[in-house]
């Protein structure tokens, strides 16, 4: 008679213990992330950023990162100021490759021709009521042709601190300790805090023209800087940057307010050029 031989019946694993184990698994591979993020952190530095590279080249009677210190003007030279905010003066690139250091060298290339002299007077962070008192001192070094840079934040009331235009579009939950030792879900959180980034930039650099009392800043600073040009009986001419965070196209999302600084710009007699076009389609990197 052959004996059938029996497999011992597994004992049923409680619903509690799944729910353990379960929690184990989970605890693990978070750990795992974890360690991965922190891992991929120290081994990826971010980039440490001056107002200019590491090794730069000014002036010789330079005493600041900017441009050249009031000089008298040589004789036969045309002498062109650009007064403007971060856009003229160019943070984390060598002076010889802001806008207006370009546009000196290309004046220059033809022989033959009267020799060119730009000056950048660019200020970062400036905004257009405090460039008022910038061209008040530009002015003073005879230009025979005065530039005004402007950009869409142009408009802001007073001069942020690096640390205050950061918290501008932060979204405040980001700074909540959790974030700063759980890096795995720092990471997700930065994801969700960019979309929200979006959105505060937009609304940011267009409340300051939709808000009755900042707007009227904005435009009574034009007004005086064109006062003063004429004053001095120098030409002006502005000239209107897009915010390159946005692809220049059909949902460049400022598109009103370029309109309403061309308003102002026309209110104050001061010929312009808006550079949107120009830039229309140019990848924003």
């Amino acid at each position: 008679m052959n004996e059938t031989s029996k497999t011992p019946a597994r004992t049923p694993v409680s619903r509690s213990a799944k729910v353990v184990l379960l929690s184990i698994g989970l605890v693990v591979s978070l750990c795992a992330v974890e360690v991965a993020v922190r891992v991929a952190g120290s081994v990826v530095k971010p980039t440490t950023w001056t107002d200019r590279p590491y090794a730069f080249f000014l002036p010789s009677d330079s005493h600041s990162l900017q441009d050249a210190d009031p000089h008298p003007k040589a004789p036969g030279v045309f002498r062109v100021a650009v007064v403007g905010d971060s856009f003229t003066f160019g943070p984390h690139m060598q002076l010889g490759d802001t806008f207006p250091k370009k546009l000196e060298q290309m004046l220059n290339t033809n022989v033959g021709a009267q020799r060119v002299e730009v000056i950048n007077r660019g200020h970062n962070g400036a905004s257009t009521h405090l460039e008022t008192e910038l061209v008040k001192l530009v002015l003073r070094e005879s230009p025979d042709l005065l530039i005004l840079e402007i950009t869409l934040n142009d408009a802001e009331p007073r001069l942020l601190t690096p640390e205050e235009r950061a918290a501008v579009y932060r979204p405040k939950w980001l700074t909540w300790p959790i974030f700063s030792w759980w890096k795995s879900l720092g990471l997700v959180a930065k994801r969700v805090h960019n979309s929200q980034t979006v959105r505060n930039y937009i609304d940011y650099h267009s409340k300051f023209f939709k808000d009755p009392e900042t707007h009227a800043t904005f435009a009574t600073s034009l007004n005086q800087i064109a006062v003063q040009a004429r004053e001095a009986k120098v030409p002006l001419v502005a000239v209107v940057f897009p915010l390159f965070d946005f692809p220049i196209n059909e949902q460049y999302p400022f598109k009103e307010t370029h309109e309403i600084v061309g308003r102002d710009l026309q209110a104050a007699g001061i010929q312009a050029i808006d550079l949107t076009r120009a830039y229309r389609k140019i990848p924003p990197e």
